[in-house]
């Protein structure tokens, strides 16, 4: 189940994948992975760094580079080597001139 990031204080009890998207030539596709997967694809170290510090996005605006969070600072990667949490979070792209995302974390 993934975790919630958006700012609210509850995590969701399910998980609905819904493929509601502008395709016209219908060549768009969903792909559903497992955590263990996307963890075998990282590295030790890359693992580590995840768990070790929390990660926050945020917004840049691109006139007097003023920055604001994004949502909350968290995990991107909790519980047992064997069975790790991987939290993805979406950023929308907004192809604006005007401001661009990030994430940063504390970690070295």
């Amino acid at each position: 189940v993934p975790a919630c990031v958006s700012g609210a204080n509850n995590e969701p009890d399910g998980f609905i994948l819904l493929a509601a998207r502008g395709d016209p030539s219908h060549q768009a596709k969903t792909m559903v992975c497992s955590h263990r997967v996307l963890a075998g694809q990282l590295s030790g170290a890359e693992l580590a760094a995840l768990k070790r510090t929390p990660v926050q996005a945020e917004c840049v605006r691109s006139e007097g580079g003023g920055v604001s969070p994004y949502g909350r600072p968290f995990y991107a990667v909790t519980g047992p080597d064997e069975d790790p949490q991987i939290t993805l979070f979406y950023i929308p792209d907004h192809r604006s001139r005007h401001f661009s995302y990030r994430v940063v974390s504390d970690d070295p």
